[in-house]
């Protein structure tokens, strides 16, 4: 892959923690995450309304079956069935590495906060001469 070639040949970057946005279902985005084992930390994969990470905490510690992969997270949709409202959520994935290098114990921490229900605005828009304009 040219990305891990480039990559091992830059000291910054062959170093640094890295997130990948893989835009493709969970299932995939595990399967890839396990390939790629060393050179992420965490896969976002697209959202889903049925398989979303839930708000949890998870520590993987070495030895175990899965320790080496990425952590593979899943948001949840922001849409609703109502054309009116969208509910707005901010999920935060954050991984903590017991080592520098993160070879020892690693832990996820997912939050999601949310506005459930949120009014949406009807601005009707006009363009004129490349300018955008309100009616």
């Amino acid at each position: 892959m040219l990305f891990r070639s480039e990559c091992e040949e830059d000291d910054v970057c062959h170093g640094a923690r890295k997130v990948l946005l893989a835009q493709m279902e969970r299932g995939k985005a595990a399967q890839l995450a396990a390939r790629m084992k060393s050179d992420f930390d965490l896969v976002i994969a697209d959202t889903d309304p049925a398989v979303y990470t839930q708000e949890e905490t998870i520590t993987r510690k070495p030895g175990n079956k899965d320790s080496a992969n990425p952590f593979v997270v899943a948001p949840r949709p922001h849409g609703t069935d109502d054309p009116e409202t969208i509910d707005i959520r901010l999920s935060r994935a954050k991984v903590t590495c017991e080592n520098a290098d993160c070879s020892g114990k690693r832990t996820l921490d997912n939050s999601v906060a949310e506005r459930l229900g949120v009014l949406l605005q009807k601005m009707p828009l006009s363009f004129e001469s490349r300018k955008l304009t309100t009616t």
